[in-house]
């Protein structure tokens, strides 16, 4: 297991700055592996903080997932002398949560791996849990939610000799 990464560590692995960058800190990260495990804390400075739900309404949770691919892929990058270039989400799907919204006060946890890579196109499988902010770091987690988002690599592809 790798020291965890605070959000000033990570800024340069995601392509979104200000109040788009959500993930708070990576916990635990395998590069050669292709996974890691992020967490964003839910305040009302949330991006998709919305009032009448008093957190984060459940299809904004998939941003967290995708900024979690998105560190994978950088981090594997620097691990192996690539050059980081921003990357974009190509789909969503199997998208399935189990409650509407995490309130303020809780901390999204999301387990991503990277599960198949054709070129530049990787996989990934992402599964969201929440526990208690105020719990810390290993706080008991309970699964709220899964998806799989397929990404594509500006910077594999370039290697590759593909066009952007």
């Amino acid at each position: 297991m790798a020291a965890i990464l605070e959000k000033s560590k990570l800024e340069g692995f995601v392509p979104h700055r200000s109040r788009m960058f959500l993930l708070d800190r990576i916990l635990d990260q395998d590069t050669d592996g292709w996974k890691a495990t992020s967490q964003t804390d839910i305040t009302e400075n949330f991006m998709f903080y919305d009032k009448s739900v008093g957190g984060a309404p459940n299809y904004s949770l998939f941003e967290c997932a995708a900024q979690t691919a998105a560190a994978i892929t950088g981090l594997y990058a620097v691990a192996h002398g690539i050059p980081l270039r921003p990357g974009f989400v190509l789909t969503v799907s199997g998208m399935k949560f189990s409650v509407p919204a995490v309130e303020v006060g809780k901390t999204v946890t999301v387990q991503a791996e990277r599960t198949d890579a054709i070129g530049p196109m990787y996989s990934f499988t992402a599964h969201l849990f929440t526990s208690d902010t105020k719990a810390g770091f290993n706080a008991p987690r309970t699964e709220i939610g899964s998806l799989k988002l397929t990404i594509y690599d500006s910077a594999v592809a370039e290697t590759m000799g593909g066009e952007e």
